[in-house]
């Protein structure tokens, strides 16, 4: 049995698989974690339960947190050191960290698992070339790893890298609440669309994307807006949010595409941004084999896949008609055999790929 734990700060979600198959899964407030002890008894004894009938020599227990990929490769082993070293992870996000801390550690001494686990979702991007790690800033020496390029969506855009050949070139693209593209040779990234914030790349649902960074000078100057009015309003209030005023998520925002020209408007230009990236990356990584397409707006953005992939019929694609029917388990091919470039659609969720790899690893 494998027990994949997914903590936030606002929410911590479990899921236990019995081999291949999703049991049970449960979500609960983060603060009543730690704050309501018959919370925390309660997780327990259910994970207890469900452990019952499974050797726990043979049971597994994997936790993910998102950052980190600059000290810590992407899988690593939960243990004492493990802790010990996770403090250096406070130059990056000092009130997470603390979070993550006091998780882990509770985890470790509490439950009784013998093989535990942490994925870290940044390092796969632990191989990106040097020079995609850098801002050209005169001040990229003295940076701290915080501000340089880490990457996201790591554990997608692996597994998009390795369930094809070793050799190919593949571009990834995970549809989100932000989106990102990696462009992967030899299962390692060599680009990355999204790189220190969230703020870089494809425009999200509430994040700006790309930026001139002239933009805040002018509105410091202008408008005399603080630096924290407007980081807050790029982070929250700019995107799909800011370019419509519907404040829902981007698969619920195009149920409104035929009747709200913002709508078609914000479409366009988040399409814009994907195609930019997807023709950056064919450049470095000199030609193309596969795309991938993963995430969990991956299905319902059938549409927009289908958009995107016919404005790039140049490549030679050859897509099957909608209605894709999609497998459970492993990626679904959307091209017909006489492609140029397959495309797949993967609709696994992230749980679902760690699982899979602790079976594999088993």
């Amino acid at each position: 049995m494998n027990i994949i734990v997914e903590p936030s700060r606002e929410l911590i979600t479990i899921s236990i698989f019995d081999h291949s198959i999703l049991k049970t899964k449960k979500t609960i407030n983060s603060d009543n974690f730690f704050t309501k002890e018959n919370t925390y008894q309660n997780i327990q004894s259910w994970i207890h339960e469900e452990l019952a009938d499974f050797n726990e020599k043979e049971s597994h227990l994997a936790l993910f947190i998102q950052y980190g990929g600059h000290f810590f490769k992407h899988v690593e082993t939960l243990d004492l050191s493990l802790i010990n070293r996770f403090h250096k992870l406070m130059s990056i996000n000092p009130s997470y960290t603390l979070f993550y801390l006091a998780f882990l550690d509770r985890i470790l001494k509490d439950w009784l698992i013998q093989h535990k686990t942490v994925y870290f979702g940044t390092g796969f991007f632990n191989d990106l070339p040097e020079h995609e790690k850098i801002y050209a800033s005169s001040l990229s020496n003295d940076l701290p790893v915080s501000l340089l390029r880490s990457g996201y969506h790591g554990v997608f855009h692996k597994y998009a890298g390795e369930f094809l050949s070793k050799n190919d070139k593949i571009i990834s693209i995970v549809l989100d609440q932000k989106t990102t593209i990696c462009g992967i040779e030899s299962r390692k990234p060599q680009n990355i669309s999204l790189g220190a914030t969230p703020l870089e790349g494809i425009m999200g649902e509430r994040s700006c994307g790309d930026l001139d960074p002239g933009i805040v000078f002018n509105l410091m100057e202008t408008n005399n807006l603080s630096i924290y009015k407007i980081d807050d309003m790029l982070k929250n209030n700019s995107g799909f949010y800011g370019l419509t005023g519907l404040d829902y998520s981007i698969p619920n925002i195009l149920s409104h595409y035929d009747i709200n020209p913002k709508v078609q408007l914000a479409f366009d230009i988040y399409l814009s941004q994907i195609k930019k990236y997807i023709g950056e990356s064919i450049l470095v990584l000199d030609g193309l084999t596969h795309i991938v397409i993963s995430g969990p707006y991956a299905i319902q953005l059938e549409s927009i896949i289908y958009k995107l992939l016919k404005d790039l019929s140049f490549l030679d694609i050859n897509l099957k008609m909608l209605p894709w029917d999609y497998f459970t388990n492993k990626p679904t091919l959307i091209t017909n055999s006489n492609s140029q470039i397959s495309a797949y659609v993967n609709s696994l969720s992230l749980s679902e790929i760690i699982n899979q790899n602790l079976l594999e690893s088993k």
